[in-house]
């Protein structure tokens, strides 16, 4: 199995789908500083850990895709923060909590 660091590490900007690659590992905060992507598709994978709050600084972010995954934790309201967010999709993890009502503010927000 590939570790998440190394594959983001390299893809950057340029991988658009890593999702049923094999994955294993955890989001790493380094994630949070990718401010120019689009796409974060890591669906069907064996990344466990928390989802980083970082995540909300992804400004440009249209899609969010960590289904299928180990991830546990709540949902971090700062997810609140992408006004361009379309699509949200977390099911199948073992998340805990409730949907954070930052999330009611993203009006650009179709599929959870």
């Amino acid at each position: 199995m590939a570790q998440i660091h190394h594959v983001l590490t390299a893809c950057y900007l340029f991988c658009r789908d890593l999702g049923n690659t094999n994955l294993s590992g955890v989001l790493v905060l380094d994630l949070g500083k990718l401010q120019y992507i689009q796409y974060l598709k890591l669906y069907k994978n064996n990344i466990h850990g928390t989802i980083l709050n970082e995540l909300g600084n992804l400004n440009n972010l249209i899609s969010l895709d960590l289904y299928n995954n180990n991830l546990t934790g709540i949902i971090p309201p700062t997810l609140g923060k992408l006004q361009s967010l379309i699509f949200l999709r977390l099911s199948n993890n073992r998340l805990v909590g409730r949907i954070p009502m930052e999330l009611v503010n993203v009006s650009t927000l179709k599929v959870v």
